[in-house]
């Protein structure tokens, strides 16, 4: 079951890394996959796995970001909200370190 607003994510997404990124990042895996580069030159290392890949009707991401141990991960149907997801938790507890 998704459980992202990805309206509430692209805001997340663009508060924390202003306008270098194209508009509304979790409709767009392109876009997503920019996230996941500016993450990676931050330091962080992307791992994406598809959770259910011998399904033929079920479709579940995972987006991990990992830095210094730790993990930041995501769930949802759609990668490119699951990469918004892990980034944006990411963000969030380097900013408020």
């Amino acid at each position: 079951m998704d459980q992202h607003d990805t309206g509430e994510l692209d805001r997340r997404i663009e508060e924390f890394l202003g306008q270098t990124l194209p508009e509304r990042p979790t409709a767009d895996l392109s876009a997503a996959l920019k996230v996941a580069d500016f993450m990676e030159a931050k330091g962080y290392s992307f791992k994406m796995q598809d959770m259910c890949p011998k399904s033929l009707n079920q479709c579940l991401w995972r987006a991990v970001f990992a830095a210094e141990g730790t993990e930041f991960a995501a769930e949802d149907s759609r990668p490119a909200v699951a990469i918004c997801a892990a980034a944006a938790a990411a963000l969030e507890t380097n900013e408020s370190a």
